[in-house]
């Protein structure tokens, strides 16, 4: 018997039954009663991890994809990367932002990819959208500024594609 049907019937015991009436035949009626009814699950919502590790093959994927996406660089103990990456998160986790993804980029692991980006520090921002870098930024670590930056970013209409005469 599960723990469900348990607490149902020790529920169903405690019910008040005429002084003649024999408590399980109530009990057991409610239990039947209860297992009958559909069975409604809330799932857990578990936050999707959409920082990942930075790779160039990646990089490259997302830029030719054109879908907007973030570079953050970290150091191990800099403490204004440390400071970036919650409020990055929370913001990845929000349902406005289901599009937006981020890459983290150590510069101390990853020195020949930092020099690519033209990225010589940790606490560095960058947000890419239709394929190119939009936005870079140094040093923010409050959560409402970065979230308006990405925002901001997201909600400002792309530039429109040259065309050349012929």
């Amino acid at each position: 018997m599960t723990t469900a049907a348990l607490l149902i019937l020790t529920t169903a015991l405690m019910i008040p039954v005429a002084a003649s009436a024999h408590p399980m035949p109530a009990a057991h009626a409610l239990l039947q009663q209860q297992l009958s009814q559909p069975v409604i699950r809330v799932a857990n919502k578990t936050p999707q991890i959409k920082i990942q590790p930075f790779t160039l093959d990646k990089f490259i994927e997302n830029m030719k994809a054109g879908a907007p996406f973030i570079v953050f660089t970290s150091r191990m103990g800099d403490p204004i990367s440390t400071q970036q990456e919650p409020p990055l998160e929370v913001l990845l986790n929000d349902n406005k932002f289901d599009q937006l993804s981020a890459l983290k980029l150590d510069i101390d692991a990853q020195p020949d990819d930092a020099l690519k980006l033209y990225v010589d520090k940790p606490g560095m921002i960058m947000i890419y959208r239709d394929g190119k870098e939009v936005s870079r930024t140094t040093n923010v670590t409050d959560s409402n500024k970065i979230n308006q930056m990405v925002t901001d970013v997201l909600n400002t209409a792309p530039a429109p594609a040259i065309t050349l005469p012929e």
